[in-house]
């Protein structure tokens, strides 16, 4: 298992007492997935929390049966669906890989164990929440709101080549227009190069 990133990521948030940051990597297992592998199925409650090192994730929701992108997931981030929650929205997430990924995945009853068991985990975890929590905000106004090219190319810089590895219809999905009119934008741009 490689936790180098992981570790990385949890000091530049708060950090741990070597002990504690120990402990967790004991209950740590390393991933690695293929291209087009679904980590979460549709209508499976996953039993843990991802954290990526590499490969770009996508999640998404069956809706009358389309998929409707939620979030793109890359390196340094958790991937996460939501799926504590017992509502019925929520059963029809999963999670696919779209470029080569691995990461360390640790079970959520673990995670929940180290909350309750140390104050200091449960601070680290309340962090790691709240900063998600603002990035994922910030997306939203991003990606919700303004022209399309403004937000592809937003999300363009934070995943390079993700319009090689993702179809158009995923990423229109995401930003709420047709697949034609990412293909109209991907050619436009290409004029302009």
């Amino acid at each position: 298992m490689n936790p180098e990133k992981f570790i990385s990521y949890l000091k530049a948030h708060g950090g741990l007492p070597k002990t504690l940051e120990s402990d967790l990597l004991n209950r740590c297992e390393h991933f690695s997935v293929a291209e087009r592998t679904v980590i979460i199925e549709p209508g499976h409650l996953s039993k843990y929390i991802h954290f990526v090192n590499e490969g770009l994730f996508r999640t998404f929701r069956k809706n009358e049966g389309l998929e409707e992108t939620m979030a793109f997931t890359g390196p340094n981030q958790f991937i996460g669906t939501g799926q504590g929650f017992q509502d019925s929205k929520f059963n029809e997430i999963g999670v696919i890989c779209h470029a080569k990924g691995n990461g360390v995945k640790i079970r959520q009853l673990d995670w929940q164990l180290l909350c309750d068991e140390n104050s200091m985990f449960l601070e680290l975890s309340r962090n790691l929440l709240h900063q998600r929590m603002i990035k994922f905000e910030s997306e939203s106004i991003i990606y919700r709101t303004g022209e399309t090219e403004h937000k592809v190319d937003q999300l363009t810089g934070l995943h390079p080549g993700i319009m090689e590895v993702v179809a158009r219809k995923h990423i229109g999905s995401f930003f709420g227009v047709t697949e034609q009119a990412i293909s109209n934008l991907i050619c436009l741009k290409k004029k302009r190069s």
